[in-house]
């Protein structure tokens, strides 16, 4: 299933899903058969963004009408004359109850005006009348946290800062650039301005109130609550920028917008007529605060929707099918993506998804991952995207020239420490993709295939470079950390002979590896195979009990620096089998920790738990690393810790997981 995006109102977008890829012979009812069975497969859940209703004011327009009587204007018909009078008395005397209806009024003036220039104007009015009444130090004791002005004054900020967002989102914007807002009595600049490490100005050529799309099929939705309005920040998926970092398509920020003046009045205090303002535009996945007058400003954080937002648009869902059937025509997406420019100092978590799977499996680890302050902090999240239906010792030499690439482009000089201290976290067949990394291969993986030695073997000079990637490789020094998550180290009983036979009917490989496993078979005629390369033509092949490789892999050393941990599923407590693998192939004596969730192998890297465990090894990771882990008491954080340095132990961990 792919999402589509349609136009739906004037405020949101509509989500539609329609089938599509390519027919073949076998029909649809034995892909979904195969979907089902596959060793690895994934159901892809996507999210659908639904218009959503413009925020509303909670308060009540009796409110209002009780605040102008006390300031004597309750007998004046016109709106607009009584919010100029009440605008004059605020600003001689200012009170929280003044500065609430004169932004409620100019809330009203500015949804009935009769063009955009002055219902920006009137909205901008409005949103500094709320932001001086929580802001202004001269009501600073007069602020009760139980007042529930507060909270309608929040409301009209939020809403005032959407009507400015919208005017100019009609009119055209450009960071660092002042728009005019011209009304007949005055002329108002406001300066748009992006406040963030990782996204350049330049980069961001779209921005959508994330207030226009409802979730669905991702959850939990992690906001945090503050001042503000919700953003999504989204990137030129073509621009240079994009295509440096390797940035997901359809690459997405949080943020958050504020309006205040751009300059700080003093003397009679300040002025909600300011001719100088600035549309400030926080990315929120960096802070979740901003500096303010008294102190700091709580921003209103949401994480989960432009994330929903990004994966959409990515439209990675059709590589599953693309990628198992057809590998070729996946090849050109193959490689790794970032979900944000690259940053030095950050760890990178690489996220290789199973069989018939895509990138998306992983939105609801990514976000609950992200959703933890220490982790944003130190951590960066790659998705890498590969042909699930090659053998995977052909995809792990794909994963592991990929990953040389990117090195070498993240970090040519070496300079980054932190690109040193990889995680790789795979489902499934993506397990066995980050265990082949983290290998010595020696002679044993080829010996697996063939009796006679490699130099004997006759073949081109491209054809034996390829076998001697694919055969012979050291652990990659880049990688510290492996979570292998319901990985079939002894095969998949559904990888049998009868799915093996039905799926070799329909999968194309690709040809470059067709023709190199033809002309190795071609030039070795005396060659005596144990196990022929062109039996094991795809990734079912390579997953059945017994296959060579998987035993050559079971039993391969690792690299000592390498810590694995393993997390396994059983479809209730007690059953010896998720569904697809069997609890005694998915177990990994080399782990140095295993858990067990009780959840079906499709599911299982969605589920909270497995979410649970994998946050916690990134925990134990930065400390294991020899990385400083300062405790950051921030909102948000799981865990309580004494001032200081945060130690813990594998044990430590173990209490808290089976409490």
């Amino acid at each position: 299933m792919a999402c589509v995006l349609q136009p739906a109102g004037p405020h949101g977008q509509l989500a539609s899903c329609n089938t599509g890829g390519r027919e073949n012979r076998w029909g649809w009812a034995l892909t979904a058969m195969v979907a089902m069975l596959a060793c690895g497969c994934g159901t892809l859940r996507p999210w659908q963004p639904w218009p959503r209703a413009q925020t509303q004011l909670s308060q009540k327009q009796q409110r209002v009408d009780d605040i102008l009587r006390r300031y004597g204007l309750a007998e004046v018909s016109s709106r607009r004359e009584q919010f100029w009078l009440l605008l004059g008395q605020v600003q001689r005397q200012p009170s929280l109850e003044g500065y609430l209806a004169l932004s409620h009024l100019g809330l009203q003036l500015a949804q009935r005006a009769t063009g955009p220039h002055e219902s920006a104007d009137l909205a901008i009015t409005a949103t500094l009348a709320a932001w001086f009444g929580l802001t202004d130090p001269r009501l600073a004791s007069r602020r009760s946290p139980y007042d529930p002005t507060l909270e309608q004054l929040r409301l009209c900020y939020r809403q005032g800062v959407e009507q400015v967002i919208r005017v100019l989102q009609q009119e055209g914007w450009t960071w660092g650039q002042k728009v005019a807002i011209r009304t007949p009595e005055a002329v108002r600049w406001i300066e748009p301005v992006l406040i963030s490490q990782s996204w350049p100005p330049e980069a961001i050529t779209k921005v959508e109130l994330a207030w226009d799309y409802q979730v669905e099929g991702l959850e939990p939705e992690y906001r945090g609550y503050g001042l503000g309005v919700p953003l999504i920040l989204v990137a030129d998926s073509s621009g240079a920028f994009s295509q440096a970092q390797r940035l997901t398509p359809g690459a997405a920020a949080p943020a958050t917008a504020l309006i205040r003046p751009a300059v700080r009045f003093s003397g009679r205090g300040p002025s909600v007529l300011a001719a100088q303002v600035r549309l400030e535009v926080w990315d929120t996945y960096e802070h979740t605060q901003a500096p303010g007058s008294r102190g700091p400003v709580p921003l209103e954080v949401d994480l989960t929707t432009p994330l929903a937002y990004a994966m959409q648009q990515a439209a990675w869902e059709p590589l599953a099918v693309q990628g198992f059937l057809w590998p070729e025509e996946k090849l050109s997406r193959r490689g790794f993506y970032l979900l944000r420019p690259y940053q030095k100092g950050k760890i990178p978590v690489v996220l290789i998804h199973g069989l018939w799977s895509d990138p998306s499996a992983w939105a609801e680890m990514i976000n609950s991952l992200q959703a933890e302050p220490l982790l944003r902090q130190r951590y960066q999240f790659f998705l890498y995207v590969y042909s699930t239906g090659q053998p995977f010792w052909y995809a792990a030499a794909q994963l592991r020239r990929d990953l040389d690439q990117l090195l070498a482009q993240l970090d040519p000089e070496g300079e980054d420490p932190a690109l040193r201290q990889m995680v790789l976290v795979g489902h499934s067949m993506g397990g066995l993709l980050a265990r082949m990394l983290t290998v010595e291969s020696g002679s044993r993986f080829w010996e697996a295939f063939s009796s006679t030695p490699f130099n004997k073997i006759h073949a081109s000079a491209k054809v034996k470079a390829e076998l001697a990637q694919t055969f012979f490789f050291h652990p990659h020094p880049a990688v510290r950390c492996v979570v292998m998550i319901a990985t079939p180290h002894r095969g998949s009983y559904f990888a049998n002979r009868l799915t093996a036979l039905a799926l070799n009917r329909v999968i194309t490989l690709p040809a470059a590896l067709t023709r190199s496993l033809s002309e190795l078979h071609r030039r070795n005629p005396g060659v005596r195979w144990l196990n022929s390369p062109l039996k094991n033509r795809t990734s079912i092949d390579s997953l059945r009990p017994g296959s060579p490789a998987l035993e050559v892999l079971l039993h391969a050393p690792g690299a000592p620096w390498v810590h694995y941990h393993n997390i396994l599923g059983r479809l209730y407590r007690g059953a010896w089998t998720d569904g697809v693998v069997s609890v005694s192939s998915a177990r990994f004596a080399l782990a140095a920790s295993e858990h067990e969730v009780v959840c079906d192998h499709v599911n299982i890297h969605r589920h909270w738990a497995t979410i649970e465990v994998v946050r916690r090894i990134l925990l134990e990771h930065l400390q294991d690393g020899t990385w400083t882990l300062p405790w950051m008491a921030q909102p948000g954080s799981y865990f309580s810790a004494p001032t200081g340095t945060w130690s813990f132990s594998r044990n430590w961990l173990n209490q808290m997981y089976n409490r």
